[in-house]
């Protein structure tokens, strides 16, 4: 409803020739002036969009591409680093089980001949 009388109100308006406020001084409202007005709002909002389309957005989404590439590299380069240092922990740990396998084994050898030590010299103590 208010839709239909703002059309009713518009055409009443534009259709007459003496437009409101346009005695005034108010070229935007004087039929003469509308081709002109028309004229340079098309050049002016072809120019504004050929720059934004033509200049602006391209560099905009090179941007954004560089921006999406870099973090798909970096995610990448992540993820290997990752492997790396899990094959490294896994090198760690085996070298920490290996080196604890040798303390134990010359613990026992150390602990085997000090005992024989120990035997052979409360021998050698009996007998004198």
């Amino acid at each position: 409803m208010i839709r239909l009388f703002l059309l009713v109100v518009g055409i009443f308006i534009t259709s007459q020739i003496n437009l409101l406020a346009a005695e005034a001084g108010m070229p935007q409202l004087d039929p003469t002036y509308w081709a002109s007005q028309a004229f340079w709002l098309i050049l002016i909002f072809t120019l504004l969009y050929l720059a934004l389309s033509k200049m602006f957005i391209p560099k905009i989404k090179e941007s954004i591409d560089d921006r999406e590439n870099k973090i798909k590299d970096d995610l990448d380069e992540a993820q290997k680093l990752k492997l790396i240092a899990e094959e490294k922990l896994k090198e760690y740990e085996l070298t920490v089980k290996e080196a604890k396998k040798e303390v134990l084994k010359t613990l026992f050898v150390s602990k085997n001949k000090l005992s024989l030590e120990i035997q052979n010299k409360k021998k050698k103590l009996k007998k004198r």
